[in-house]
């Protein structure tokens, strides 16, 4: 076997990060969430490591930076929040852009165009999926 189908035979096992969480994001109870880097990047390790005895390659491209007194800096969930503004499935908001904005019709594309491949990580993506809503996700009476 080649390296070449070797790697790929792996990238169809074992999905990009950016692949999952956006999926993750496009399966919210949310239409908004919270535009915090740190927070974003926290929700993303408590979900590597709730998934890491079960799922321990499904965001092993994620990578964190720690420093002393327990911070910790990831360029790859920065580079995931980058692409989907990039890409405009999430939009800033307010006066201070302290809200993302992902349009309904974007995460109904999101969804029912994800690569089937995905559908064997239902399981994880509901724990991501949960912890996005529950740590960065804001409920519609909060709207700035």
């Amino acid at each position: 076997m080649t390296a070449e189908k070797e790697r790929r035979g792996q990238e169809e096992r074992e999905p990009h990060y950016v692949n999952v969480l956006t999926l993750a994001v496009a399966r919210t109870s949310h239409d908004r969430f919270l535009a915090d880097s740190i927070k974003w990047m926290q929700v993303v390790r408590e979900g590597k490591d709730v998934l890491s005895d079960d799922y321990p390659k499904l965001l092993s491209g994620v990578s964190f930076e720690h420093f002393s007194g327990g911070r910790f800096w990831s360029d790859d969930v920065e580079q995931f929040l980058s692409i989907m503004r990039r890409s405009r499935i999430l939009r800033q908001l307010g006066p201070d852009m302290r809200e993302y904005l992902i349009d309904p019709k974007a995460k109904r594309e999101l969804e029912e165009g994800h690569n089937p491949a995905l559908d064997k990580f239902n399981k994880p993506l509901e724990v991501i999926t949960s912890l996005i809503d529950e740590n960065l996700g804001i409920p519609r009476e909060q709207y700035s």
